[in-house]
């Protein structure tokens, strides 16, 4: 199991039954928000850095910046 921590800005993982629990990634001011899991590798969005994150743990351990979104304008969505 993974999860996002948002106030430590942290990402951990552990087995369902509470063992082998350990960091994986940890960013100085992060707010982690999803997570996919695909071909071997996790990808993470970061709401503070408008980044997508990909982490390969398999391969080496590194966090690749994949793509920075900008978001969208509220103004823009047509409610008629």
């Amino acid at each position: 199991m993974y999860w996002g921590d948002t106030i430590l800005y942290k990402i951990e993982t552990a087995y369902t039954n509470g063992t082998g629990r350990r960091l994986l990634w940890t960013e100085s001011v992060a707010h982690y928000y999803a997570f996919l899991f695909h071909d071997g590798g996790i990808y993470i969005t970061d709401w503070v850095s408008k980044y997508v994150y990909f982490y390969n743990e398999q391969r080496n351990r590194h966090v690749y910046e994949i793509v920075r979104f900008i978001g969208f304008n509220n103004k823009n969505i047509n409610t008629q």
